[in-house]
């Protein structure tokens, strides 16, 4: 299973069915979940709205991966370094006006990240 969280609006997502599903239908089981089914009506998406009052948001971005799907290299990097920027174990010394960063000054960031942590995020 693969989880996808957006920060910008705050929603999660858990892929169940693998790769690319065409969806066909969904019903908001309780509020703000949403399952979503395929043509054939089985599950293959559970959505989450306002995911950050169900989990903390570190966690979410820190285990999520990209949504499956072609994204352009900008917001790859920009998910890259919200993972990199929520690690509690990563630390960088100081204290960034992330605002300020160029998408090639965060995706810096995220090669050393993954040069020192061993973990792969930019494709």
């Amino acid at each position: 299973m693969l989880v996808s969280y957006d920060p910008e609006v705050d929603i999660a997502v858990l892929y169940v069915a693998p790769g690319q599903v065409s969806l066909e239908s969904g019903e908001e089981v309780a509020p703000g979940v949403i399952l979503h089914y395929d043509r054939e009506g089985r599950l293959a998406q559970i959505e989450l709205l306002e995911a950050s009052a169900r989990h903390p948001r570190a966690s979410l971005l820190r285990y999520s991966v990209p949504p499956p799907g072609p994204v352009s290299e900008a917001e790859e990097v920009e998910w890259a370094f919200d993972v990199v920027m929520s690690d509690p174990a990563y630390k960088l010394g100081a204290t960034l006006k992330v605002a300020e960063l160029s998408t090639e000054a965060k995706k810096a960031i995220v090669q050393v990240y993954e040069r020192t942590t061993g973990r792969k995020l930019l494709g």
